[in-house]
């Protein structure tokens, strides 16, 4: 069975620490969420999906399951599907991680959708 440590431990080194930055941040956000691994990637949940961490080979892809909600409220979030979007988080370089901490806020603090 996979662990959220196995994961992180099997992609490249450099890319290792963007990754357990994002899993930190999330886990402080709401320490209640269930931390899993489905489709491969991190996955943290609270009764429904609700936040994954999909490393790419170029970037991460921040995953907000209700994030069409969350759009309007937060410009760093991209993707037109009709519930999941994501925000783009470089491995490397500027990323500002305060403004990604109240999207992981506002995700983690919405009601379930109807």
């Amino acid at each position: 069975m996979q662990t959220v440590e196995s994961v992180i431990a099997a992609l490249p080194y450099k890319h290792q620490t963007a990754v357990q930055t994002l899993r930190s941040m999330i886990l402080k956000a709401d320490p209640g969420l269930v931390e899993s691994v489905k489709w491969g990637t991190p996955v943290y949940s609270r009764g429904r999906n609700l936040i994954s961490i999909a490393p790419q080979p170029e970037h991460i892809n921040l995953q907000f399951w209700e994030g069409a909600t969350l759009a309007s409220r937060h410009a760093c979030i991209e993707g037109d599907g009709p519930t999941m979007r994501h925000v783009r988080v470089p491995y490397e370089g500027k990323t500002d991680y305060d403004k990604i901490a109240v999207v992981i806020q506002d995700a983690v603090r919405r009601p379930a959708s109807a």
